[in-house]
């Protein structure tokens, strides 16, 4: 049977992601994500923000279009399609980025496993749409409520909470977890490798080979990692700078004198209807909305005051439009970290659309 060890070691090494509530309380917590370009609001973009900056669009063979990525048009009242300039810097605050990797990653942990004979325990989507569906009926993308709640209907439902995973994500990870169940220990070894991911030093009594065959230090999955964005297992600083740049622009952002007028008036507006409350933060991170009081009667007439008021000032569009400018300011003063870090992306990209076929 798979242990919680184990169990422990694949979620982190796969990274699925699993759906929860939404607190806007900074820049890394909601990275940035997936969009087409920079919001009309008077944003000013720093050349083109589109997710497929690395990743281009093709349109001949068959496993290229597999895997094209649909173009989606900005929509103001819609969030999960708006960007920010560093997310053409970004591997993980980019959703378009961060979901053809990862399909990546799994195909070639696939095409490894397959080499020994084994199959991976993981859905290996076929395509660019296929793994879309595969997310959790959350949050459409990391921009999808970046600044807060923002959709009449979610709001109406759901307060400052968000839709339970879908039955059909539910049913695929109980069935990975029955077919990580079943594996042997030395089928577990393929996978995971025979060299403890955070040290690097060589696991006890595991074994280094399997029917003749070497296996790989840290298995299909770390040498799946390690063709594609070169990890080697520990601490993963390669995006460390540029994400900094992000927490910083976040914070720059909050502080700003437009975004704290439209807060006041946020505010003013959410006391004359009985809720005291400095900012939407602090409205969307009150302990009384955690868990089922999110949706009870209370939680969501407060939500939709909330809503209300957001949307009478343009708060979450002031905020985007500030923390953009904040993150052209710091991209252009922050040369050697850009440089780097498109030279990261545009290599793990590569490799990703290699693999793909893209």
């Amino acid at each position: 049977m798979l242990n919680d060890d184990d169990m422990k070691k694949t979620a982190r090494r796969t990274k699925r992601r699993i759906p929860r509530r939404v607190a806007v309380t900074s820049a890394a917590a909601l990275a940035a994500a997936g969009g087409a370009a920079a919001l009309a609001l008077g944003t000013t973009g720093h050349g083109s923000t589109s997710p497929q900056t690395f990743t281009e669009t093709v349109s001949k063979g068959a496993s290229k279009d597999a895997w094209k990525v649909p173009v989606t048009a900005v929509d103001v009242k819609d969030q999960s399609t708006w960007t920010l300039p560093l997310q053409r810097y970004q591997l993980r605050g980019n959703d378009t980025n961060t979901l053809l990797e990862q399909a990546a990653e799994k195909t070639a942990a696939a095409q490894c496993m397959k080499n020994f004979g084994l199959t991976y325990p993981h859905r290996v989507p076929e395509s660019f749409n296929e793994a879309v569906t595969a997310k959790s009926s959350g949050p459409k993308n990391g921009m999808d409520g970046r600044y807060g709640i923002h959709d009449a209907k979610i709001v109406d439902s759901y307060g400052y909470s968000w839709p339970k995973g879908a039955d059909s994500e539910r049913a695929l990870l109980r069935d990975e977890n029955k077919a990580l169940g079943a594996l042997s220990a030395s089928d577990r070894t393929v996978l995971h490798g025979w060299q403890d991911e955070d040290t690097g030093k060589p696991l006890p009594n595991v074994p280094r080979t399997v029917d003749g065959k070497a296996i790989p230090a840290r298995g299909c999955i770390g040498q799946a990692q390690e063709q594609i964005r070169q990890y080697t297992g520990g601490t993963d600083t390669r995006e460390d700078a540029v994400n900094k740049l992000e927490r910083q622009a976040w914070e720059q952002m909050q502080a700003d004198p437009r975004v704290q007028s439209v807060f006041a008036k946020w505010a003013a507006g959410m006391k004359s209807q009985g809720h005291t409350y400095k900012d939407p933060r602090s409205a969307n991170n009150d302990p009384r909305w955690a868990g089922a009081g999110a949706t009870s009667k209370e939680g969501i007439a407060t939500a939709q005051a909330d809503l209300k008021y957001r949307n009478e000032f343009h708060v979450n569009e002031v905020m985007h439009q500030v923390e953009a400018e904040k993150q052209n300011q710091l991209i252009a003063q922050n040369s050697k970290v850009i440089a780097d870090a498109r030279a990261y992306v545009g290599h793990v990209m590569r490799a990703t659309n290699a693999i793909l076929g893209r």
